[in-house]
C-alpha cells in the first residue's frame, strides 16, 4: 500500500478543507484544470461559469454532463505543493474504473496528463502518461468567449468518437 492510498497519511490542511472530490458515474470522465470558487463552495467541480458552459454544450449534444464522472486535477485552488497534485492523481487514478473515455478540458490539465500544450493537440484524441483509456483534449469552457467554434469541435469529436 502506498502513502497515497490512506487520506490520513497526507497532511495538507488545504486539501483536506476545501477538497473537490470527483463525482458522479458513467463511463466518460470529464477532467477540467481547477475548481472556482463556486465549484469549492458546492464542493462539486464543474458548477462555476465552465460548469455552465460544458453542461450547455453537452445537452447540445444530447449528452447529461451528470450522466459521466466530473473532477478537477486540482482538488483546490492550485498552489507550489507538488504532493497536493500527487494526491489529486491518486484521487483520478481511483476513479477511472469503468471509465472508458476521458476528456480533458484546459490547458494545466491537459500538459500534465498528456505532456502536449493543449493549443497543438486540441480536438483530437492523444495518449495518456498516466492510463491507457482513450483520451481526448479541448480548450477550457471559457474559451468560448475566444473561439467557441474550437470548444465545440473538440467536445463533438469526443462524443461522436464514444458514442
Amino acid at each position: 500500500m502506498s502513502d497515497w492510498d490512506n487520506d490520513n497519511l497526507y497532511e495538507c490542511e488545504i486539501c483536506k478543507a476545501s477538497t473537490v472530490p470527483i463525482s458522479g458515474t458513467g463511463k466518460w470522465m470529464l477532467l477540467g484544470d481547477a475548481p472556482d470558487a463556486t465549484d469549492i463552495s458546492r464542493g462539486l467541480a464543474w458548477q462555476g461559469r465552465n460548469g455552465t458552459i460544458l453542461r450547455t454544450e453537452l445537452q447540445r449534444l444530447d449528452v447529461d454532463m451528470y450522466s459521466c464522472k466530473i473532477g478537477n486535477l486540482w482538488k483546490h485552488t492550485p498552489n507550489d505543493n507538488k504532493e497536493c497534485l500527487d494526491w489529486s492523481m491518486v484521487h483520478i487514478l481511483n476513479n477511472l474504473e469503468g471509465v472508458d473515455a476521458v476528456l480533458l478540458c484546459g490547458k494545466d490539465v491537459v500538459e500534465y496528463i498528456t505532456g502536449y500544450k493543449v493549443s497543438l493537440v486540441s480536438s483530437m484524441r492523444v495518449p495518456s502518461l498516466y492510463w491507457s483509456v482513450p483520451t481526448w483534449v479541448c480548450y477550457s469552457p471559457s474559451m468560448v468567449f475566444q473561439s467557441l467554434g474550437e470548444f465545440r469541435l473538440g467536445l463533438q469529436r469526443f462524443v461522436e468518437a464514444n458514442t
